[in-house]
């Protein structure tokens, strides 16, 4: 009896440069693989992209609507060290610096309303460059205006004249 492996292809590629915001949707154990730096240990961080925030060029905004509701890779070394990428991305969404010794799962980071950053990496690909914690304004802060200025009726002068 054969078994057969069956793929599915998906895009790599990633809406045009620019800061964009989303929702981290999962972190994926990749295994090692064959990097430009050797064999890493790699995760991949899936971000469902809902809005964008600057484009670095306008003139791309078609394109980038494309990419709302869809999702986003951004990979990174298992390497959790006080300057890896990952612990980074994972204070930056935290919202907080992370101590060492620290244990952070997952689940801790996955369900985040996210800003990320699509920019070119030192050979000039497009890749997820940056990635924090997106915090919304309350609706209340939104809402809040200043208080108009007070409005005085005019009064008569009812003084009589002497």
């Amino acid at each position: 009896m054969s078994s057969t492996l069956e793929f599915t292809a998906t895009s790599s590629q990633l809406p045009p440069l620019g800061f964009y915001y989303g929702i981290l949707t999962n972190i994926t154990d990749m295994g090692k693989s064959e990097t430009q730096y050797g064999v890493q240990h790699q995760v991949r961080l899936e971000i469902r992209t809902t809005a964008i925030q600057a484009l670095d060029d306008p003139d791309e905004e078609d394109e980038a609507v494309e990419y709302i509701d869809q999702d986003v890779y951004a990979y990174a070394n298992l390497s959790f060290g006080p300057r890896s990428k990952l612990r980074r991305w994972a204070s930056q969404i935290l919202g907080r610096e992370i101590e060492d010794g620290e244990r952070i799962s997952a689940d801790m980071l996955c369900g985040t309303d996210v800003r990320f950053q699509v920019a070119k990496n030192t050979v000039g690909n497009p890749t997820v460059k940056d990635i924090w914690k997106h915090k919304k304004k309350s609706k209340s802060a939104r809402q809040r205006r200043p208080d108009p200025e007070p409005q005085f009726d005019e009064f008569e002068d009812d003084e009589e004249d002497f």
